[in-house]
């Protein structure tokens, strides 16, 4: 009974991920957005900063893509033109902790948890801001669970500042 309600809860949180949808243009088309990761921070390590960001750079492209967005991948965001229809979103990885996973399995009870938080801003053209977002995360389990959750929270705030133009 218990893997019963176990699966349910999962495919639950996978619809409820999946109902997203893209907000969509006044003509129906849809949005394009440039995604811009950025690997520098001054506050954590670099190696570890690469790791995550290696994980959430695709899975953010795939969250999005589903949702219904038009995707442009971006090593540049000075690079960007503006457009009609057209966005720059930018995340950054402003804080991360790993934590302890002995911790986390032996202790439990939040010993050994990971932080995560990141900044993301959506910009129509230069000096445009249209969404200046945080995600948080404080977990006891892995990063790849910590970083998922941060996507979904950018897809949400990408959507409710599209909705409002």
């Amino acid at each position: 009974m218990f893997f019963r309600t176990l699966l349910a809860v999962s495919l639950l949180g996978l619809t409820a991920c999946a109902s997203q949808r893209a907000v969509r243009a006044p003509d129906g088309s849809p949005y394009t957005v440039e995604i811009y990761f950025d690997r520098n921070s001054e506050l954590v390590n670099r190696d570890q900063v690469a790791q995550v960001v290696g994980f959430m750079e695709p899975d953010l492209h795939s969250i999005l893509l589903a949702a219904g967005y038009k995707l442009v991948m971006s090593s540049n965001p000075e690079t960007f033109v503006p457009g009609p229809h057209r966005f720059l979103l930018i995340v950054k990885v402003v804080d991360y902790k790993p934590g302890s996973k002995a911790a986390r399995i032996l202790v439990g009870f939040g010993a050994g948890a990971l932080v995560l938080d990141t900044l993301h801003l959506l910009y129509r053209g230069p000096e445009q801001l249209l969404l200046q977002g945080t995600g948080s995360v404080g977990s006891a389990r892995d990063w790849n669970y910590a970083a998922r959750k941060i996507n979904q929270q950018i897809l949400r705030d990408v959507n409710v500042a599209l909705s409002a133009q």
